[in-house]
């Protein structure tokens, strides 16, 4: 699978998770130099332009980097759509390392489906419904899963009635709970509150990012994630706990080496544990993902009962991230972790060939010819 294959890394955005996107490009494309392939840099910057040509580096630097989307930005999402990108760089595949909005929902995917071009990770549905968080949980509450108890407003709704949705988040979750926007990442945005006035402030907050909004229940819980991998037959990584040293899981808790203690395998016993990844698969497979995802759980202390929190359909890619770390427990090395997601990708597009796009109706039919 290797000689020859050119893989081109989309990266960055016009999203809040921008820098993290670049961070985890930067480790795929060494994976992926150093297992053989041709890997080739494809940089959104935040203004929409989609720059290749260069290094990473000079890409994120606007050093000697033309503008392979034309003079307008708009004219960006078409270039893929119409396979000119992938055409003129020669590749075989596409590895999005994108994160949030833009590149995690569903967007990238539904133009890179209709360019036919091989791409790493879910289609639109699984990206779309993976990425917002409320329509996550509906789904998943429709399949017999257990999530967290929470309330789903729009930004409009808060800014005309903000006492009438204080009043059922008080009623209905009470405190603490977390303010959040329904397709954040990263705790982007997110806010633990206690009374009333850090309610309203970090509803404001997450407001900012985005219009729909989510406020959760807290759960006393222990935080378990675990790692799937695969399409039609996915898989399961060992079980890792998240241990955040703030009050709770923040963007600096995630993205500083003293911000949380990873513990993997997590102590958990073996028929939780079975239970916790028996439930990852069920919601990979009800949301149609592909490739990879990490599935987040809650184990609440006292009962034991398990909640699903959140899916990542392309979680963050560094050998030092969660999804890595739960794959190099399960004895997957990080470059293998990251061939292995291009061989996923071939195989998907080898499947999606397969459905037919013709139809001539027969001679009985009222349609007309």
């Amino acid at each position: 699978m290797k000689g020859g294959l050119r893989v081109g890394v989309l990266c960055g955005g016009r999203s809040t998770e921008h820098v993290i996107s670049v961070a985890t490009a930067r480790s795929v494309i060494a994976a992926l130099e150093n297992a053989g392939f041709t890997a080739v840099p494809i940089y959104l910057d935040q203004t929409g332009r989609w720059l290749a040509g260069g290094s990473l580096d000079e890409l994120v630097n606007e050093s000697q980097a033309p503008d392979v989307s034309g003079t307008q930005p708009a004219n960006s999402a078409w270039t893929v759509a119409s396979g000119d990108l992938s055409n003129s760089l020669h590749l075989d595949v596409i590895f999005p390392a994108l994160h949030g909005r833009g590149g995690e929902d569903g967007s990238i995917q539904g133009l890179l489906e209709l360019a036919g071009v091989p791409f790493v990770g879910a289609g639109v549905l699984g990206s779309a419904v993976g990425l917002d968080k409320a329509v996550t949980k509906q789904v998943l509450v429709g399949a017999g899963l257990r999530v967290a108890d929470h309330v789903v407003f729009t930004r409009s709704r808060w800014d005309g009635d903000q006492e009438a949705i204080i009043g059922l988040v008080e009623d209905r979750l009470g405190y603490p709970c977390f303010a959040k926007f329904a397709d954040s990442g990263s705790s982007i945005g997110t806010s633990k509150v206690y009374e009333r006035a850090q309610l309203v402030r970090g509803i404001n907050v997450a407001a900012r990012f985005g219009r729909r909004l989510l406020v959760e229940k807290w759960v006393d819980a222990r935080e378990i994630a675990v790692g799937v991998l695969g399409n039609d037959d996915p898989c399961t990584s060992v079980c890792g706990e998240v241990t955040p040293h703030a009050d709770f899981y923040t963007y600096d808790s995630k993205y500083s080496d003293e911000g949380a203690e990873l513990i993997i395998p997590a102590e958990l016993p073996p028929a939780t544990a079975r239970e916790i990844r028996e439930q990852a698969i069920r919601v990979y497979e009800t949301l149609d993902a592909a490739g990879m995802a990490r599935v987040d759980f809650f184990v609440e202390r006292t009962s034991g009962v398990i909640l699903v929190n959140e899916v990542n359909t392309i979680p963050s890619l560094t050998p030092e991230s969660m999804f890595a770390r739960l794959w190099g427990a399960s004895h997957m090395p990080y470059q293998d972790l990251v061939c292995r997601l291009v061989q996923l990708a071939l195989e998907r597009h080898q499947e999606r060939q397969r459905c037919v796009t013709t139809f001539r109706p027969p001679r009985s039919s009222c349609v007309e010819a």
